[in-house]
């Protein structure tokens, strides 16, 4: 399935064009039902494929070619393909059913992105790996995720997230793992990473509030205060250890942070960067909280410290 979905308004600039490809699918479901190999060959040329290896190559989540990669991630789904052939159908029916509110929530986004970002892409729907990603400049959607099945309204929730990371990596190229060599290169990617993931958590937030979708675990915290600010205080102890850490070449346990603040029950950056996007837009507006966009982390929170 390909569904163009094109949204302008004269009254902004800002506008937005996305392609919906399911055109991976079908080959992937086949994979995972018969493991073929001529399948797996048609799989590891298509652009969803491509884009996908290159973020797990990106962020170190595999050592292999892309064949080993698709192979294991695959051979992962096989042990329960009837329940990933079922979900991808629900979520599949829901994209067909739901497109006006598809369509009315990628234009919202506009309101989050700056004046001059003309958003062009594709958001890809695949299996197998993570949740939502972005990568080359296209957002892509595991459709089996357990999230999904959880709720089938978080489909165009989470699309708008990692749209809203497509447009934001335009201004802001995102950061390898590689690239992670010293204890001020660790900051500095805690600081994007806050920074892309708080905005894209920030923006669906009044549409998630009106049509009551709060499945998702980020949502609950940011909207208990109490919670919300403990959380704030334990990212903010971290980010002020690093900074203040003297500079040296990174060893791995120095990377346990990123795992701390991405991952487990605390979401540590989703959270605490949510919650700064939010104070910048209730107390300064929202041009200041897009101009962040555009300026850059540092520039992000440079604007959240004036309001202390």
């Amino acid at each position: 399935m390909r569904a163009g979905i094109n949204e302008s308004d004269c009254r902004l600039v800002a506008s937005i064009q996305v392609e919906i490809d399911t055109s991976l699918l079908d080959d992937l479901l086949s994979y995972v039902q018969h493991t073929d190999r001529g399948t797996l060959d048609r799989i590891i040329q298509h652009p969803a494929a491509l884009k996908t290896y290159k973020h797990a190559v990106r962020f170190e989540n595999t050592s292999k070619d892309i064949r080993g990669f698709w192979s294991d991630v695959l051979d992962v789904e096989s042990e329960q393909r009837s329940q990933v052939v079922k979900a991808v159908d629900r979520c599949l029916d829901h994209l067909r059913s739901e497109r006006e509110t598809y369509q009315m929530l990628f234009k919202d986004l506009r309101m989050y992105l700056p004046d001059d970002c003309i958003l062009e892409t594709t958001l890809y729907a695949i299996i197998g790996y993570d949740v939502g990603i972005v990568s080359d400049g296209s957002a892509l959607l595991n459709l089996a995720h357990p999230w999904f099945q959880e709720d089938i309204r978080e489909v165009p929730f989470l699309a708008m997230h990692e749209l809203h990371h497509v447009a934001y990596t335009s201004y802001n190229p995102m950061f390898k793992m590689a690239d992670l060599q010293t204890t001020s290169d660790l900051f500095e990617a805690v600081r994007y990473a806050t920074h892309m993931e708080g905005l894209a958590v920030y923006a669906p937030l009044e549409r998630r509030i009106d049509f009551e979708v709060f499945s998702n675990i980020d949502y609950p915290v940011l909207l208990n205060r109490r919670v919300r600010d403990k959380r704030v205080r334990e990212y903010f102890s971290m980010v002020e250890e690093l900074e203040a850490a003297e500079e040296r070449p990174l060893d791995s346990s120095d990377l346990e942070v990123i795992e701390v603040m991405s991952g487990g029950k605390t979401r540590l950056w989703y959270i605490a960067g949510a919650h700064m996007a939010m104070a910048i837009d209730e107390n300064l507006g929202r041009e200041s909280l897009v101009q962040t966009i555009v300026d850059g982390p540092a520039a992000f929170f440079d604007v959240y410290s004036t309001l202390a």
